[in-house]
Parts: C-alpha cells; sequence; structure tokens
C-alpha cells in the first residue's frame, strides 16, 4: 500500500491529476468533518475500484484541514488486510 499526504490546498491539482490517470471516479462521496477548533467542512472522497488496485484521495485527513491523502492499495494488499482482520475477530470471539 503506498499512502500520500499532501497540503489540502494541493488537493484540486491532485485530484485532476488522478482523474487524468484513472478516469472518472467509481464512487465519489462527501462527508462532513469538524476541526478540532470547531470548524465545518465539507471533505470530498474519491475511489477507483479495479480488478488489480484501489485508489482513493481525500480532500482532508483526520480532523486537520491542512492535510489531504491518497491511498494506492494492490489486491494482494486488500487480501492481507481482510485476513489480518479475520484474525483479529478469531482472536477476540475467544475474549468473550
Amino acid at each position: 500500500m503506498v499512502t500520500l499526504d499532501f497540503p489540502s490546498q494541493a488537493y484540486e491539482a491532485m485530484r485532476e491529476i488522478f482523474i487524468d490517470r484513472y478516469g472518472p471516479p467509481t464512487e465519489r462521496l462527501e462527508e462532513p468533518v469538524q476541526t478540532r477548533g470547531g470548524g465545518q467542512f465539507t471533505n470530498e472522497l474519491l475511489r477507483w475500484e479495479g480488478t488489480t488496485a484501489a485508489v482513493s484521495i481525500r480532500r482532508f485527513e483526520g480532523s486537520t484541514i491542512r492535510t489531504g491523502r491518497a491511498v494506492i492499495q494492490t489486491a494482494a494488499d486488500r487480501a492481507a488486510e481482510v485476513a489480518r482482520m479475520r484474525e483479529l475477530m478469531k482472536r477476540g470471539k475467544g475474549d468473550l
């Protein structure tokens, strides 16, 4: 998995680069974001889902409005993540 953080002011340029590279996103979401200082903004999240990789980009990461994030995850990364979550759930069952 590749994660790239960038200044949120660069989001529009990053968005255009990703659309030029991957075409129209397969999913577009808008999420409300509230900063620690109480400011409220709308966060745009774009996703591209393919057979070999998933790509996402968001204007704001977490509760900060200073940082955006792009994530590229291969199918192998996703399979490993699912296996790890299943193992954690299996271990959690034993704690009940």
